[in-house]
């Protein structure tokens, strides 16, 4: 899941956690230009597996 609400979204995810509750991850980004969002989704995707992805927050940022 890609998403731009850091707000709700983190909590969730760490409730999610707590509980024991499996997630295949959330991907949080600040609004971006679409082009700038694709370009950083696609190193995310050749960085990550969804293994690694699984039950974790990746900031979409960090893959500039």
């Amino acid at each position: 899941m890609l998403t731009f609400d850091a707000r709700d979204f983190v909590p969730l995810a760490a409730g999610w956690r707590a509980a024991g509750k499996d997630h295949s991850g959330v991907v949080v980004s600040t609004q971006q230009p679409i082009s700038t969002l694709v370009t950083r989704a696609r190193k995310l995707l050749r960085t990550l597996s969804a293994d690694d992805l699984r039950n974790r927050v990746v900031w979409l940022n960090d893959f500039r």
